[in-house]
Formats: C-alpha cells, sequence, structure tokens
C-alpha cells in the first residue's frame, strides 16, 4: 500500500508553494524512516515570536 509523503520539492502536483505529494511504496517510506531514525532530527520551530511553527526535518552522519 503506497504512502504518502510531503517534500518540499517546487515540483509536480502543488499544493501549495513549494510543497508536492509524492507517494511512495513501503519499501522506500522504510528506508527513509530508518534514516530520520538512526541520523535525524524532526523539529517543530519558529525563528520569530510573531511567526507560525515550522516542521523541520534534518539528517547528518554522525561518521566523516
Amino acid at each position: 500500500m503506497p504512502i504518502l509523503f510531503l517534500a518540499f520539492l517546487p515540483i509536480l502536483n502543488f499544493i501549495g508553494p513549494y510543497r508536492s505529494v509524492l507517494v511512495l511504496d513501503s519499501c522506500d517510506a522504510a528506508y527513509i524512516a530508518g534514516l530520520i531514525d538512526g541520523e535525524g532530527t524532526i523539529t517543530l520551530s519558529r525563528e520569530h515570536r510573531n511567526e507560525n511553527r515550522r516542521l523541520f526535518v534534518s539528517i547528518a552522519s554522525a561518521e566523516r
């Protein structure tokens, strides 16, 4: 069963500015989930007090 994945890429079916929906199969979704679980972080934050919160997903390798 395909899983919907929100990506901030300015291509494909636009929902809003700079957002599109990609359909991933379960194998690709599991791979991305493993990367985020092992090397990544998900943060909900804002830069200024009067701004809405934004979702940030980052993946960084611990090894050089």
